[in-house]
Protein backbone atom coordinates (compact mmCIF):
# COMPACT_ATOMS: atom_id res chain seq x y z
CA UNK A 1 0.00 0.00 0.00
CA UNK A 2 1.24 3.45 -0.94
CA UNK A 3 -0.75 6.24 0.73
CA UNK A 4 -0.83 9.86 -0.34
CA UNK A 5 -1.21 11.65 3.00
CA UNK A 6 -2.85 15.08 2.89
CA UNK A 7 -3.06 17.53 5.81
CA UNK A 8 -2.36 21.24 6.01
CA UNK A 9 -1.75 20.83 9.74
CA UNK A 10 1.42 19.29 11.12
CA UNK A 11 0.49 19.02 14.80
CA UNK A 12 1.44 15.95 16.82
CA UNK A 13 -1.60 13.97 15.72
CA UNK A 14 -0.77 14.55 12.05
CA UNK A 15 2.90 13.67 12.59
CA UNK A 16 2.07 10.44 14.41
CA UNK A 17 -0.23 9.32 11.59
CA UNK A 18 2.62 9.92 9.14
CA UNK A 19 4.95 7.86 11.36
CA UNK A 20 2.39 5.05 11.58
CA UNK A 21 2.22 4.88 7.79
CA UNK A 22 6.00 5.00 7.45
CA UNK A 23 6.47 2.21 10.01
CA UNK A 24 4.15 0.13 7.83
CA UNK A 25 6.14 0.99 4.69
CA UNK A 26 2.99 2.66 3.36
CA UNK A 27 3.77 6.40 3.33
CA UNK A 28 4.20 7.44 -0.28
CA UNK A 29 4.16 11.21 0.20
CA UNK A 30 2.95 13.73 2.78
CA UNK A 31 1.51 16.98 1.42
CA UNK A 32 1.41 19.52 4.24
CA UNK A 33 2.09 23.09 5.35
CA UNK A 34 5.54 24.58 6.07
CA UNK A 35 7.46 21.67 7.54
CA UNK A 36 11.08 20.69 6.97
CA UNK A 37 13.37 17.78 7.75
CA UNK A 38 16.40 18.31 9.98
CA UNK A 39 18.67 18.20 6.90
CA UNK A 40 16.92 21.16 5.24
CA UNK A 41 18.74 24.48 5.11
CA UNK A 42 15.51 26.09 6.38
CA UNK A 43 15.89 24.16 9.64
CA UNK A 44 18.51 26.72 10.69
CA UNK A 45 16.09 29.65 10.50
CA UNK A 46 14.44 30.73 13.80
CA UNK A 47 10.95 30.74 12.27
CA UNK A 48 11.25 27.08 11.30
CA UNK A 49 12.78 25.63 14.46
CA UNK A 50 9.37 24.46 15.68
CA UNK A 51 8.58 23.01 12.26
CA UNK A 52 11.54 20.64 12.00
CA UNK A 53 10.92 16.89 11.83
CA UNK A 54 13.40 14.68 13.63
CA UNK A 55 12.45 11.88 11.23
CA UNK A 56 13.15 11.83 7.50
CA UNK A 57 9.72 11.63 5.89
CA UNK A 58 8.73 12.20 2.24
CA UNK A 59 7.20 15.63 2.84
CA UNK A 60 6.02 18.05 0.17
CA UNK A 61 5.49 21.37 2.00
CA UNK A 62 3.39 24.32 0.84
CA UNK A 63 4.40 27.73 2.19
CA UNK A 64 2.36 30.59 0.76
CA UNK A 65 -0.97 30.52 2.58
CA UNK A 66 0.44 29.39 5.91
CA UNK A 67 2.90 32.28 5.77
CA UNK A 68 0.07 34.73 5.12
CA UNK A 69 -1.99 33.14 7.90
CA UNK A 70 0.86 33.58 10.39
CA UNK A 71 1.21 37.27 9.50
CA UNK A 72 -2.55 37.86 9.82
CA UNK A 73 -2.67 36.07 13.17
CA UNK A 74 0.26 38.09 14.49
CA UNK A 75 -1.57 41.28 13.52
CA UNK A 76 -4.70 40.15 15.36
CA UNK A 77 -6.68 39.71 12.12
CA UNK A 78 -8.32 36.43 13.07
CA UNK A 79 -10.91 36.36 10.28
CA UNK A 80 -8.16 36.87 7.68
CA UNK A 81 -6.00 34.22 9.35
CA UNK A 82 -8.89 31.78 9.17
CA UNK A 83 -9.46 32.55 5.49
CA UNK A 84 -5.78 32.01 4.70
CA UNK A 85 -5.82 28.67 6.49
CA UNK A 86 -8.81 27.57 4.43
CA UNK A 87 -7.16 28.54 1.16
CA UNK A 88 -4.04 26.68 2.19
CA UNK A 89 -6.12 23.55 2.68
CA UNK A 90 -7.69 23.98 -0.75
CA UNK A 91 -4.28 24.39 -2.36
CA UNK A 92 -2.96 21.16 -0.82
CA UNK A 93 -6.15 19.26 -1.64
CA UNK A 94 -5.97 20.32 -5.30
CA UNK A 95 -2.31 19.30 -5.46
CA UNK A 96 -3.16 15.89 -3.98
CA UNK A 97 -5.84 15.36 -6.60
CA UNK A 98 -3.25 15.82 -9.34
CA UNK A 99 -0.78 13.36 -7.74
CA UNK A 100 -3.18 10.54 -6.92
CA UNK A 101 -2.42 8.40 -9.96
CA UNK A 102 1.03 7.75 -8.44
CA UNK A 103 -0.47 6.29 -5.24
CA UNK A 104 -2.82 3.53 -4.08
CA UNK A 105 -5.03 5.72 -1.94
CA UNK A 106 -5.46 9.03 -0.13
CA UNK A 107 -5.71 9.79 3.59
CA UNK A 108 -6.50 13.24 4.92
CA UNK A 109 -8.02 15.24 7.76
CA UNK A 110 -11.57 16.54 7.92
CA UNK A 111 -12.59 19.45 5.68
CA UNK A 112 -9.19 19.33 3.95
CA UNK A 113 -9.33 16.39 1.53
CA UNK A 114 -12.72 16.45 -0.19
CA UNK A 115 -11.41 16.87 -3.75
CA UNK A 116 -8.74 14.19 -3.40
CA UNK A 117 -11.26 11.70 -1.97
CA UNK A 118 -13.59 12.35 -4.91
CA UNK A 119 -10.69 11.69 -7.27
CA UNK A 120 -9.63 8.53 -5.40
CA UNK A 121 -13.14 7.11 -5.74
CA UNK A 122 -13.20 7.89 -9.46
CA UNK A 123 -9.84 6.16 -9.95
CA UNK A 124 -10.88 3.12 -7.88
CA UNK A 125 -8.37 3.81 -5.09
CA UNK A 126 -8.75 3.70 -1.30
CA UNK A 127 -9.82 6.75 0.69
CA UNK A 128 -9.73 7.50 4.42
CA UNK A 129 -10.40 10.65 6.45
CA UNK A 130 -9.51 11.48 10.05
CA UNK A 131 -12.14 13.23 12.15
CA UNK A 132 -10.46 15.12 14.97
CA UNK A 133 -13.62 16.92 16.11
CA UNK A 134 -17.15 15.73 16.85
CA UNK A 135 -19.86 16.00 14.23
CA UNK A 136 -20.92 19.60 13.67
CA UNK A 137 -24.51 18.87 14.71
CA UNK A 138 -23.23 18.19 18.25
CA UNK A 139 -21.15 21.36 18.24
CA UNK A 140 -24.01 23.52 17.01
CA UNK A 141 -26.47 22.14 19.53
CA UNK A 142 -24.25 22.89 22.51
CA UNK A 143 -23.05 26.24 21.20
CA UNK A 144 -26.57 27.44 20.42
CA UNK A 145 -27.70 26.91 24.00
CA UNK A 146 -24.50 28.39 25.44
CA UNK A 147 -24.62 31.44 23.15
CA UNK A 148 -28.18 32.19 24.26
CA UNK A 149 -26.99 32.22 27.87
CA UNK A 150 -23.64 33.96 27.29
CA UNK A 151 -24.19 36.32 24.29
CA UNK A 152 -21.03 38.28 25.11
CA UNK A 153 -19.05 35.10 24.36
CA UNK A 154 -20.83 34.26 21.10
CA UNK A 155 -18.81 36.37 18.63
CA UNK A 156 -17.50 34.37 15.65
CA UNK A 157 -19.05 30.99 16.49
CA UNK A 158 -20.77 30.61 13.09
CA UNK A 159 -17.72 30.69 10.80
CA UNK A 160 -17.65 26.95 10.12
CA UNK A 161 -20.58 26.44 7.72
CA UNK A 162 -18.49 25.93 4.52
CA UNK A 163 -16.17 23.53 6.33
CA UNK A 164 -19.12 21.61 7.69
CA UNK A 165 -20.39 21.13 4.14
CA UNK A 166 -17.02 19.65 3.16
CA UNK A 167 -17.04 17.45 6.28
CA UNK A 168 -20.44 16.06 5.26
CA UNK A 169 -19.19 15.42 1.73
CA UNK A 170 -16.09 13.62 3.05
CA UNK A 171 -18.26 11.48 5.35
CA UNK A 172 -20.37 10.50 2.37
CA UNK A 173 -17.46 9.74 0.02
CA UNK A 174 -14.68 8.28 2.18
CA UNK A 175 -14.50 4.52 2.42
CA UNK A 176 -13.04 4.66 5.95
CA UNK A 177 -13.43 7.23 8.74
CA UNK A 178 -10.86 7.28 11.53
CA UNK A 179 -11.83 9.17 14.70
CA UNK A 180 -9.61 10.39 17.52
CA UNK A 181 -11.87 9.21 20.37
CA UNK A 182 -14.99 7.27 21.26
CA UNK A 183 -16.78 10.60 21.73
CA UNK A 184 -16.04 11.67 18.15
CA UNK A 185 -17.11 8.27 16.83
CA UNK A 186 -20.37 8.33 18.80
CA UNK A 187 -21.17 11.83 17.55
CA UNK A 188 -20.77 10.65 13.95
CA UNK A 189 -22.96 7.62 14.59
CA UNK A 190 -25.64 9.82 16.18
CA UNK A 191 -25.56 11.90 12.98
CA UNK A 192 -26.37 8.83 10.90
CA UNK A 193 -22.94 7.53 9.88
CA UNK A 194 -22.69 3.74 9.76
CA UNK A 195 -20.62 2.39 12.69
CA UNK A 196 -19.04 -0.16 10.34
CA UNK A 197 -17.38 2.72 8.49
CA UNK A 198 -15.67 4.20 11.58
CA UNK A 199 -12.62 3.15 13.59
CA UNK A 200 -12.02 5.00 16.86
CA UNK A 201 -8.36 5.37 17.87
CA UNK A 202 -7.74 7.66 20.86
CA UNK A 203 -4.75 9.95 20.59
CA UNK A 204 -1.58 8.99 22.40
CA UNK A 205 -0.73 10.51 25.76
CA UNK A 206 2.69 12.09 26.41
CA UNK A 207 5.20 10.06 28.43
CA UNK A 208 5.01 10.60 32.20
CA UNK A 209 7.16 13.43 33.53
CA UNK A 210 9.24 12.95 36.66
CA UNK A 211 7.60 14.42 39.73
CA UNK A 212 8.87 17.85 40.74
CA UNK A 213 8.82 19.45 44.14
CA UNK A 214 5.69 21.57 44.37
CA UNK A 215 5.08 24.64 46.48
CA UNK A 216 2.98 24.05 49.59
CA UNK A 217 -0.10 26.27 49.69
CA UNK A 218 -3.39 26.42 51.54
CA UNK A 219 -4.98 27.68 48.31
CA UNK A 220 -6.04 25.09 45.71
CA UNK A 221 -4.34 25.97 42.40
CA UNK A 222 -6.81 25.25 39.59
CA UNK A 223 -5.49 25.41 36.02
CA UNK A 224 -7.14 25.93 32.63
CA UNK A 225 -5.10 25.61 29.41
CA UNK A 226 -6.55 26.28 25.97
CA UNK A 227 -8.30 28.94 23.92
CA UNK A 228 -10.48 31.16 26.08
CA UNK A 229 -13.72 30.73 24.14
CA UNK A 230 -17.35 29.72 24.52
CA UNK A 231 -16.62 26.46 22.70
CA UNK A 232 -14.23 25.45 25.46
CA UNK A 233 -16.86 26.07 28.15
CA UNK A 234 -14.86 28.83 29.85
CA UNK A 235 -17.85 30.92 31.01
CA UNK A 236 -19.17 27.91 32.91
CA UNK A 237 -15.80 27.53 34.62
CA UNK A 238 -15.77 31.20 35.58
CA UNK A 239 -19.30 30.91 36.94
CA UNK A 240 -18.26 27.88 38.99
CA UNK A 241 -15.72 30.08 40.78
CA UNK A 242 -18.31 32.51 42.10
CA UNK A 243 -18.31 32.35 45.90
CA UNK A 244 -15.86 29.43 45.81
CA UNK A 245 -13.45 30.06 48.64
CA UNK A 246 -9.97 28.60 49.02
CA UNK A 247 -9.18 28.18 45.30
CA UNK A 248 -7.35 30.21 42.65
CA UNK A 249 -7.94 29.87 38.89
CA UNK A 250 -5.17 30.49 36.33
CA UNK A 251 -6.16 30.53 32.65
CA UNK A 252 -3.46 30.15 29.98
CA UNK A 253 -4.36 30.53 26.32
CA UNK A 254 -5.29 32.97 23.59
CA UNK A 255 -8.34 35.03 24.52
CA UNK A 256 -10.89 35.28 21.71
CA UNK A 257 -14.15 36.28 23.37
CA UNK A 258 -15.66 37.26 26.69
CA UNK A 259 -13.95 38.95 29.60
CA UNK A 260 -10.24 38.96 30.26
CA UNK A 261 -10.21 40.97 33.46
CA UNK A 262 -8.32 39.28 36.27
CA UNK A 263 -9.43 39.42 39.89
CA UNK A 264 -8.01 38.29 43.20
CA UNK A 265 -8.90 34.65 42.51
CA UNK A 266 -9.09 34.49 38.69
CA UNK A 267 -6.05 35.31 36.57
CA UNK A 268 -5.87 35.49 32.74
CA UNK A 269 -2.31 35.01 31.50
CA UNK A 270 -2.79 34.74 27.72
CA UNK A 271 -0.86 32.34 25.51
CA UNK A 272 2.53 31.05 26.68
CA UNK A 273 5.24 28.84 25.18
CA UNK A 274 5.22 25.09 25.71
CA UNK A 275 8.41 25.30 27.74
CA UNK A 276 6.68 27.65 30.19
CA UNK A 277 3.66 25.36 30.39
CA UNK A 278 5.77 22.51 31.77
CA UNK A 279 6.45 24.48 34.94
CA UNK A 280 2.84 25.61 35.14
CA UNK A 281 1.57 22.03 35.07
CA UNK A 282 4.06 21.07 37.77
CA UNK A 283 2.89 23.81 40.14
CA UNK A 284 -0.89 23.32 39.80
CA UNK A 285 -3.17 21.05 41.84
CA UNK A 286 -5.83 20.18 39.25
CA UNK A 287 -6.65 20.94 35.60
CA UNK A 288 -10.21 21.74 34.54
CA UNK A 289 -11.21 21.08 30.92
CA UNK A 290 -14.90 22.08 30.63
CA UNK A 291 -15.28 21.84 26.85
CA UNK A 292 -18.69 21.86 25.19
CA UNK A 293 -17.40 19.64 22.38
CA UNK A 294 -13.81 18.53 21.76
CA UNK A 295 -12.79 15.51 19.75
CA UNK A 296 -10.03 14.89 22.26
CA UNK A 297 -8.33 17.70 24.22
CA UNK A 298 -4.59 17.06 24.29
CA UNK A 299 -4.05 19.32 27.29
CA UNK A 300 -5.77 16.57 29.33
CA UNK A 301 -3.03 14.13 28.32
CA UNK A 302 -0.33 16.69 29.05
CA UNK A 303 -1.76 17.28 32.51
CA UNK A 304 -1.96 13.54 33.28
CA UNK A 305 1.65 13.07 32.15
CA UNK A 306 2.67 15.75 34.67
CA UNK A 307 0.78 13.98 37.44
CA UNK A 308 -2.05 16.49 37.43
CA UNK A 309 -5.59 15.18 38.14
CA UNK A 310 -8.19 16.42 35.64
CA UNK A 311 -11.78 17.59 35.96
CA UNK A 312 -13.00 16.86 32.43
CA UNK A 313 -16.25 17.43 30.57
CA UNK A 314 -17.82 14.28 29.15
CA UNK A 315 -18.07 16.19 25.85
CA UNK A 316 -14.29 15.86 25.42
CA UNK A 317 -12.83 12.72 23.88
CA UNK A 318 -10.03 12.57 26.46
CA UNK A 319 -12.67 11.98 29.16
CA UNK A 320 -12.46 8.28 28.30
CA UNK A 321 -9.14 8.26 30.19
CA UNK A 322 -10.58 9.87 33.35
CA UNK A 323 -11.87 7.68 36.18
CA UNK A 324 -13.78 9.42 38.94
CA UNK A 325 -11.86 9.63 42.18
CA UNK A 326 -8.78 7.90 40.73
CA UNK A 327 -7.16 10.39 38.38
CA UNK A 328 -9.78 13.13 38.29
CA UNK A 329 -13.50 13.66 37.83
CA UNK A 330 -15.86 13.59 34.85
CA UNK A 331 -18.51 16.34 34.77
CA UNK A 332 -21.48 17.08 32.54
CA UNK A 333 -20.90 19.76 29.88
CA UNK A 334 -22.35 23.25 30.37
CA UNK A 335 -22.84 22.55 34.07
CA UNK A 336 -21.26 25.17 36.32
CA UNK A 337 -22.56 23.50 39.46
CA UNK A 338 -20.99 20.16 38.50
CA UNK A 339 -17.65 21.88 37.95
CA UNK A 340 -17.97 23.69 41.24
CA UNK A 341 -18.82 20.45 43.09
CA UNK A 342 -15.78 18.68 41.60
CA UNK A 343 -13.47 21.53 42.63
CA UNK A 344 -15.02 21.48 46.09
CA UNK A 345 -14.24 17.76 46.38
CA UNK A 346 -10.62 18.60 45.63
CA UNK A 347 -10.70 21.31 48.30
CA UNK A 348 -12.25 19.00 50.88
CA UNK A 349 -9.82 16.12 50.30
CA UNK A 350 -6.39 17.53 49.54
CA UNK A 351 -4.76 14.28 50.68
CA UNK A 352 -6.87 12.24 48.27
CA UNK A 353 -6.10 14.70 45.48
CA UNK A 354 -2.39 14.23 46.11
CA UNK A 355 -2.78 10.45 45.82
CA UNK A 356 -4.38 10.91 42.40
CA UNK A 357 -1.13 12.32 41.03
CA UNK A 358 0.52 8.92 40.81
CA UNK A 359 -2.49 7.42 39.03
CA UNK A 360 -2.51 10.35 36.61
CA UNK A 361 1.06 9.52 35.56
CA UNK A 362 0.20 5.81 35.37
CA UNK A 363 -2.69 6.65 33.02
CA UNK A 364 -0.32 8.45 30.67
CA UNK A 365 2.03 5.46 30.72
CA UNK A 366 -0.72 3.02 29.69
CA UNK A 367 -1.53 4.59 26.30
CA UNK A 368 1.34 6.17 24.39
CA UNK A 369 1.79 7.48 20.86
CA UNK A 370 3.42 4.14 20.07
CA UNK A 371 0.13 2.45 21.02
CA UNK A 372 -1.74 4.96 18.84
CA UNK A 373 0.47 4.15 15.83
CA UNK A 374 0.05 0.41 16.33
CA UNK A 375 -3.73 0.76 16.58
CA UNK A 376 -3.76 2.92 13.43
CA UNK A 377 -1.86 0.31 11.44
CA UNK A 378 -4.12 -2.47 12.69
CA UNK A 379 -7.25 -0.52 11.82
CA UNK A 380 -6.06 0.04 8.26
CA UNK A 381 -5.03 -3.60 7.83
CA UNK A 382 -8.30 -5.05 9.14
CA UNK A 383 -10.72 -2.60 7.53
CA UNK A 384 -12.93 -4.14 4.84
CA UNK A 385 -12.11 -1.89 1.90
CA UNK A 386 -14.65 -1.84 -0.88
Amino acid sequence: MNWLYVTAAHHEHARQVALALREDGALGAWLTGPLVTRHSILACLPGFQRRVLDEDLPIHPFYLWEGLRAVAAKCGMQAWADACWERGEWQIDRAARRKLEEHDGVMGFEHGCCLSIETANRLGKRSAVWFASPHHAIRKRWLKDAAARWPEWAHGIDRSAPRDERRDREIQLAQCILSNSDFTRDSLVSAGVSPSKIRAIPLGLPPPVDAQKRPVSDVLCVLYVGHVTLHKGVPYLLEAFRNLEGARLDLYGQIFTGTKHSSDRIHFHGAVDRDVLRNIYAQADVLVFPSLGDGFGQVVGEALAHGLPVICSTNAGAAQFIRDGENGFRVSPADSEAIRAAIQRCLDDREGLEKMRGEARATAARWSWKDFRRATREALHHFEWR
